[in-house]
């Protein structure tokens, strides 16, 4: 729809629809992955992910964007996916705008992961579930797991958070 559609539309008395549009980095990438999912063709997620790092080394949601491709790729996560998930937690230990779903991430491949990075998810973990604003959220983060696994280990952090 045009933008001269819209007006027009708030003219006649109807209410305007709005539109959104997400130029940001992060919008970018979201959608470049969506797309990767129905093609199979992740290049331009991840160059979107590197292009992200690139200018910030810092940027978590790239880095986790990184795995999370790994990891659909292969169909498991690859010792680079490791890595990247990794380096999210070396660079940035408590993240509050990822804790929950990076938590998720590495309960359901528990497996994969180093004894250092299953050690940063756990500190990150009960870090957030001692947080007022971050408990509930986190509750309910360590309540979905997936894999049979990770719901042992969110069920100890649980009990250990009390």
């Amino acid at each position: 729809m045009a933008l001269s559609e819209i007006s027009r539309e708030t003219a006649s008395g109807r209410a305007p629809i709005a539109l959104k549009f997400d130029t940001t980095e992060d919008g970018q990438a979201r959608l470049a992955v969506n797309r990767a999912l129905r093609t199979h063709d992740y290049s331009p997620a991840r160059a979107l992910a590197h292009s992200a790092l690139s200018l910030n080394a810092y940027n978590t949601n790239a880095r986790l964007r990184l795995a999370y491709i790994d990891f659909r790729e292969h169909g498991r996560l690859t010792a680079q996916g490791e890595r990247d998930l990794a380096q999210s937690y070396d660079l940035a230990p408590y993240d509050p705008f990822a804790a929950s779903w990076r938590v998720k991430f590495a309960l359901d491949h528990w497996g994969d992961l180093s004894p250092a990075t299953r050690k940063a998810a756990h500190a990150e973990a009960l870090a957030f579930l001692q947080v007022g604003s971050q408990v509930a959220n986190m509750r309910n983060t360590l309540s979905s797991i997936r894999s049979g696994e990770g719901q042992l280990i969110a069920a100890l952090w649980l009990i250990e958070a009390g």
